[in-house]
């Protein structure tokens, strides 16, 4: 069996290279087994195996001489790897360099670093203890199209000693790319055949052309032009692009221009349908209607819809092992059914976007990753972009096409624009849409329907403040994490049948009291808005607390502030900027801004601050009067005791 990318099967059926009759099990109809029923070899299963051959051997007579184990250990990620010195080749080499011919390393292939780091890893996977062997050749593919320099390739290659990825992932990749390899290397007999090309065979024989085959599965965007592969959403752009893509090669070969090309071979056939432009839009049709910013007509959806396998019912005790984690994981009832409703929420709504993030903080190791893993099922592995907090900093945004976005390891930044910058893309924006930007492609418009996730071990993870409505901020409990074999327990469980029953259950959860707009307070977010607070900040909170030179303050200037830290000379911090004294005064000390200069008793204007909205009403002659008084006579400030005025 060949599980190709688009998840169709088909069944093999005749003589392995190796001699041996390969054919389903007698007496039984695949169409009656489903995907949840199909047999699956554990880790146990092998061990129990392994047994029988020894004690047959032994039985026998015979000695083990030898018994190979593999050496394990962590990934940068902190996920238990299998040493890649000990791994015997997943298969013939020539089977992975075959996908390293059909399928270039671009941005369009692998858009983001995580993907290229996982691809990488399958590969190291896949030849085992022979990688180095192939390092050039892996080396050569990697820095062809300009995606990686070779300074990254080796530094990426280098770190991955222990891998914890299925070296059939680059197979997997690769067949969503068009590569059908894997069965024809193995099967002489029955070539491997996906549904295009069947669809294709069988309207040949209804007098289809090989143009008007191939205008089917393409349509046409003339504002970029470029052309979309409909099965896979891959763009072209130009007609050159398209006369040497497969499809085009199927109706002219390589060099034909004017008439004679392929591209306007398709295009005459009067069979290719264009559109408008292309959206993201999760549970819309391929080809769909809509209007975004000022353009109607016919979109292209990039979306696709996860390949879903559910049982008809599925109770808390059918998905008893996940909710033991999640239970072995956040043991507060309230913070636990938050993030249950909000698995639930995004499960059951495709397109709908939950307006803040969680932020889940914790030890490495512990099983963060695999508690979430089942809402990645649940919308499908294409619809979902593992990042990490660099790729927020660049310009390109191919992750922002997803439901649900990840980002691992997240690490405070210092760049004020950064947390603008996801502020948007958490929270929305009036239009609620944001530019798809891949490198060498047409810019273009989507909604904006990922909803975020954040990872990280560090409390200071984020800047916060005091009025945040953003983040939803829950602490792991646990200190260390429980024994490999409980993870790889509970992976097998997903693999079973699990992640569906999650699914199902995750459609059945009581979503009373659940806000997608505005998250609840935690006492994990009051510490990290505590530990993400500059010494400045520090300072001028403090200072209008009990005891606080300004703590009878109602009104107040940045000005006084500002002259208030930098008369002190017992502080050792830099001096804030004006903009950051105005933003803790009125996002976490909630003082209102007056919208125009007040002409103080000195005579000087300048915007004042004022602790009751209601002011905002009252006279600049009473401003004037009231902060003379607060001030004293003169307005002037006397610094004593280090921190205290009078």
């Amino acid at each position: 069996m060949d599980i190709l990318g688009k998840g169709q099967q088909c069944v093999i059926a005749g003589t392995h290279r190796e001699g041996q009759k390969i054919g389903w099990r007698e007496g039984h109809d695949l169409l009656q087994w489903g995907v949840t029923g199909m047999s699956g070899v554990t880790a146990k299963d092998m061990r129990d195996v392994y047994d029988v051959i020894v004690q047959a051997v032994q039985a026998a007579g015979g000695v083990i001489d030898e018994r190979q184990r593999v050496r394990t250990g962590y990934d940068e990620r902190g996920r238990l790897g299998v040493y890649v010195g000990d791994i015997e080749p997943f298969c013939d080499p020539e089977h992975v360099l075959s996908v390293l011919r059909h399928m270039p390393n671009t941005y369009e292939t692998l858009p983001l670093h995580d993907d290229v780091v996982a691809f990488l890893a399958s590969l190291r996977a896949a030849l085992g203890k022979r990688g180095d062997e192939f390092k050039g050749e892996v080396a050569e593919w990697a820095v062809a199209n300009g995606a990686c320099d070779l300074g990254y390739f080796e530094k990426t290659w280098a770190s991955l000693t222990y891998v914890h990825a299925s070296p059939d992932f680059i197979f997997r990749v690769a067949r969503r790319h068009g590569w059908r390899g894997m069965a024809e290397f193995e099967f002489d007999d029955l070539p491997a055949e996906d549904l295009d090309e069947a669809v294709d065979e069988a309207r040949a024989q209804q007098g289809e052309s090989a143009a008007e085959r191939a205008a089917r599965r393409l349509v046409y965007w003339p504002a970029e032009k470029t052309w979309i592969v409909v099965a896979s959403g891959m763009m072209l752009k130009g007609n050159e692009a398209l006369n040497m893509h497969p499809i085009g090669l199927t109706v002219a070969p390589a060099g034909k221009t004017g008439e004679k090309s392929a591209a306007a071979i398709i295009r005459n056939t009067g069979k290719v349908r264009d559109v408008v432009g292309i959206s993201y839009a999760p549970g819309k049709p391929r080809l769909f209607e809509d209007e975004l910013g000022e353009v109607r007509g016919l979109y292209f959806n990039r979306w696709s819809p996860p390949p879903v396998q559910v049982p008809a019912t599925a109770t808390e005790e059918d998905v008893k092992p996940w909710l033991d984690h999640m239970r072995f994981l956040f043991p507060d009832d309230d913070e636990r059914t938050t993030l249950i409703q909000w698995m639930a929420f995004i499960a059951r709504n495709p397109g709908a976007k939950v307006r803040w993030a969680p932020v889940i903080v914790g030890r490495q190791g512990v099983g963060k990753d695999i508690a979430f893993r089942p809402l990645h099922y649940a919308v499908g592995l294409k619809n979902v972009h593992e990042i990490s907090p660099t790729v927020l900093n660049d310009k390109y945004t191919p992750y922002m096409e997803a439901q649900l976005v990840i980002v691992q390891e997240m690490i405070r930044h210092e760049k004020q624009d950064t947390y603008e910058k996801l502020k948007a893309l958490i929270t929305g924006t009036g239009t609620d849409t944001v530019v798809i930007n891949i490198k060498n492609k047409p810019h273009y418009v989507v909604k904006n329907t990922a909803c975020f996730m954040f990872f990280t071990n560090h409390a200071d993870a984020l800047k916060l403040s005091g009025q945040d409505r953003r983040y939803f901020i829950v602490e792991a409990a646990p200190q260390r994490p429980r024994d490999g074999a409980y993870y790889a327990k509970l992976g097998e469980w997903y693999e079973r049948g699990g992640y569906g029953r999650i699914l199902r259950y995750l459609q059945s959860v009581d979503l009373t009291g659940f806000d997608a707009a505005t998250p609840k307070w935690t006492n994990a977010k009051t510490t990290m808005l505590e530990a993400s607070r500059s010494m400045p900040e520090r300072w001028i909170i403090e200072a209008f607390e009990p005891g606080g030179m300004f703590e009878h303050r109602t009104i107040v200037t940045v000005k006084e502030i500002d002259d208030a830290i930098t008369g002190n000379v017992a502080l050792r911090f830099s001096p804030p900027s004006q903009g950051m004294i105005s933003r803790v005064l009125t996002e976490e000390l909630k003082f209102v801004k007056r919208p125009s200069q007040a002409r103080l008793h000195d005579g000087t204007k300048r915007f004042v601050y004022l602790r009751n909205e209601a002011d905002l009403n009252v006279r600049e002659s009473e401003i004037a009067a009231r902060y003379k008084r607060e001030t004293g006579a003169n307005g002037d400030f006397t610094v004593i005791e280090g921190d205290k005025a009078a």
